[in-house]
């Protein structure tokens, strides 16, 4: 299951955090999860994930960071994904 993306504002600061969830539907168990990143190809290097964990039984957490200041007015997107197992 594909959780919320969540996007930074548009240049974001060196340590801007970005953290996103996925969750499993009551009475579904959290199997595993994991996510994607996107930025823009000039900030590629610049926007890395730094966490990505099950931050309870039905909910997987995940948390990038921005490495360098981001120009143009370029963001950052985490996506993050849980899969879920009855």
């Amino acid at each position: 299951m594909t959780g919320t993306a969540v996007t930074s504002a548009a240049g974001p600061s060196l340590g801007t955090t970005v953290t996103a969830t996925a969750t499993c539907p009551s009475g579904v168990a959290l199997g595993g999860g994991g996510e994607t990143s996107v930025s823009n190809v000039a900030e590629r290097d610049n926007f890395v994930i730094v966490s990505t964990f099950p931050s309870s039984a039905t909910v997987w957490t995940v948390t990038a960071v921005v490495t360098a200041n981001f120009g143009g007015g370029r963001t950052g997107t985490v996506t993050p994904y849980v899969l879920c197992s009855q």
